[in-house]
């Protein structure tokens, strides 16, 4: 995957700490939840946005910080 990204991607973490992530977590990935954000694309100034209105913002903040128990 690293590979693939090349240039694309920046990171401060060494490659052993990535190997670390993956050792530790790699389990995680088995067990990932996944959300869908509604919203609508609107092109302002010629650059591409994603608005979500804040209704929808709230409701999938309330589930990130039921999920984190927070």
């Amino acid at each position: 995957m690293l590979k693939a990204v090349g240039n694309n991607v920046a990171t401060n973490i060494s490659f052993d700490e990535m190997k670390s992530i993956q050792k530790n977590y790699g389990e995680a990935r088995k067990q990932v939840e996944q959300l869908q954000i509604d919203g609508s694309g609107a092109k302002i100034d010629g650059i591409w946005y994603y608005i979500v209105p804040e209704e929808e913002r709230v409701s999938v903040q309330n589930k990130l910080k039921e999920h984190l128990g927070l």
